[in-house]
């Protein structure tokens, strides 16, 4: 499973979706986790057209996003695609996110992501 979080220090999850200026994401499986890559965006990018365009195209792979908000449009074209959307009630550290979706029941098995905590 391919997890994204919006960030703006690379280590929690305290951004709303449309204005990271990063994105993380991490390769989850049964063996844990590892890091598969970082999107940076430029720092007047974000709220500019095309902006929100950019930041869908860098997770189109991913099973989960977690973000402190998405905006409608965005939360549209995510579930479009397919991809699962965690909101986080405050900024939440990456490391620890990663450490509940390792413990959620029958991860990563079937019926798995559907009972990840916050979900």
């Amino acid at each position: 499973m391919r997890v994204a979080f919006a960030s703006r220090d690379l280590t929690r999850v305290d951004v709303p979706f449309g204005w990271a200026p990063s994105i993380v994401v991490y390769d989850v499986g049964a063996e844990g986790s590892r890091l598969a890559r970082t999107h940076l965006f430029e720092p007047g990018d974000p709220g500019e057209p095309g902006s929100v365009a950019r930041r869908l195209a860098a997770v189109s792979d991913c099973d989960l996003l977690y973000a402190a908000a998405v905006e409608e449009e965005a939360a549209a074209s995510l579930s479009r695609a397919g991809i699962r959307l965690v909101r986080t009630s405050g900024p939440e550290a990456i490391d620890a996110l990663l450490g509940r979706l390792a413990d959620a029941p029958g991860a990563p098995g079937p019926g798995w992501p559907r009972r990840v905590p916050g979900w």
